[in-house]
């Protein structure tokens, strides 16, 4: 029965550097995102801060499926 040898791959400190960064950035820029999107909807409702949003404000899927929707 042949073996059949397994191939590796090294890769060095600068690739994984690299890598962590644009994993970094692109975490960074998602939560921006939300943080942007997350102002504006307060700012629809005319809430200033998190102590301004009630109950009445979110809505869940639980919600929707006691109303029928």
């Amino acid at each position: 029965m042949e073996r059949t040898k397994k191939r590796r791959i090294r890769l060095d400190n600068p690739v994984f550097s690299r890598f962590n960064a644009k994993r970094k950035n692109a975490a960074r820029r998602v939560m921006e995102m939300f943080n942007d999107e997350l102002e504006v909807t307060m700012a629809v409702f005319d809430s200033t801060t998190f102590d301004h949003i009630t109950r009445n404000h979110v809505k869940t899927q639980s919600d929707k499926s006691h109303c029928g929707l």
